[in-house]
C-alpha cells in the first residue's frame, strides 16, 4: 500500500510488519501528483456540472412553433370571399399556432405596409393571383380552396415534433 501527499516526500508502507520508510521524490513527482489531483477535481466538477446544466437545457421539442400566415385578398376576386371565410376559421382553430396577417390589395396605394408586402412577395415569387396565402415568407398557397385544404396546407408548415393537435385530428 502507497500512502502519499503532495508534499515531496511520502512514506512508503510495505507491510504491517516491514519498516516505514521516508522516500523523497524529486519536485517533478510532486507536480505530478499536484498534477493529478487537478484532473480529478477538474472531471468531477466537470461531471457535476455537466449534469446540472443539462438539467437547464430547454427541449427544444417542447417549444411552441408559430406559423406566421400572410392572406392577401382583392375586393373584386370572385374566389376570395369563401376563401377568407375559410382561411379565418381554420386560423381560429390553430390560433395557439399560427398568427393571420389579412392584406387587402385596394390598399396597395393607401397604405405604405400593404404596398410594401406586395412588392416583397411579388419579388420573392410569392404571389400568384388572388387570393394568396404565404407561409412563414416562404411557401406559398394560391387560388380558391376548401377549408380542408388550406388545413392540411398549414399544418405541413410545421416540424413533426411541433405539430399542433388540431392538425392530427380526423375529421
Amino acid at each position: 500500500m502507497f500512502c502519499f501527499s503532495v508534499a515531496p516526500t511520502f512514506k512508503l508502507i510495505a507491510s504491517k510488519r516491514s519498516r516505514v520508510k521516508d522516500v523523497k521524490i524529486s519536485t517533478g513527482s510532486g507536480l505530478l501528483a499536484v498534477s493529478i489531483v487537478v484532473l480529478v477535481a477538474y472531471i468531477f466538477f466537470g461531471i457535476i456540472i455537466g449534469f446540472w446544466a443539462n438539467d437547464n437545457k430547454i427541449d427544444e421539442s417542447s417549444v411552441k412553433q408559430t406559423v406566421h400566415l400572410d392572406y392577401m385578398y382583392a375586393q373584386w376576386c370572385e374566389y376570395c370571399p369563401q376563401t377568407n371565410k375559410n382561411v379565418v376559421e381554420v386560423t381560429d382553430e390553430l390560433s395557439a399556432n399560427v398568427k393571420l396577417k389579412i392584406w387587402d390589395e385596394s390598399k396597395r396605394t393607401s397604405d405604405e405596409n400593404t404596398r410594401q408586402i406586395y412588392e416583397d412577395y411579388k419579388s420573392k415569387q410569392l404571389f400568384g393571383g388572388f387570393p394568396t396565402l404565404v407561409a412563414d415568407h416562404k411557401q406559398m398557397l394560391v387560388g380558391a380552396r376548401s377549408k380542408q385544404q388550406i388545413k392540411e396546407w398549414i399544418c405541413n408548415q410545421f416540424e413533426e415534433q411541433n405539430m399542433p393537435q388540431e392538425c392530427t385530428k380526423q375529421e
